[in-house]
């Protein structure tokens, strides 16, 4: 996966989530990139990271340039979260389960648990994680 920083002829600046390199001037070309903030699509691009994964998606790492703020990055994974991993709503902690017993197949998945369901999942040693949620400033 390669994030780039990308910005618009006014200066917004946010991030693109690509699979490869060649995939940034395959959907620019064809129109499909635009601001976030203004709609403007004129787009450049700066490689800021690189994110790998393993097959198991038990370790993910990803390296993220120190001049993104916090909320960038949230976002960023948020987006990243939801439109690649499957949504199990609030079947999250069953599933998890499930998986871990070899009766589902491993994929991403995310969804809802309670803070108990999660504690239970902690102490089985199938850990997870909150995807925070950010503020109405940072939709669009």
């Amino acid at each position: 996966m390669i994030i780039y920083g990308l910005s618009c002829r006014r200066g917004h600046r946010f991030e693109g989530w690509f699979p490869h390199a060649e995939d940034f001037e395959a959907q620019k070309e064809k129109g499909l990139l635009s601001c976030q903030v203004c709609g403007d699509t004129c787009i450049e691009k700066a490689a800021l990271a690189k994110a790998s994964t393993v097959s198991s998606f038990e370790t993910q790492t990803l390296a993220v340039s120190a001049d993104l703020d916090a909320a960038t990055v949230l976002k960023a994974v948020r987006h990243y979260v939801t439109t690649h991993f499957e949504n199990v709503g609030d079947r999250f902690a069953e599933t998890v389960r499930a998986i871990s017993r070899g009766e589902e197949k491993g994929r991403p998945i995310f969804g809802q648990a309670s803070p108990e369901e999660r504690e239970k999942l902690e102490e089985e040693g199938l850990p997870c994680a909150v995807l925070p949620e950010l503020g109405d400033e940072y939709k669009n």
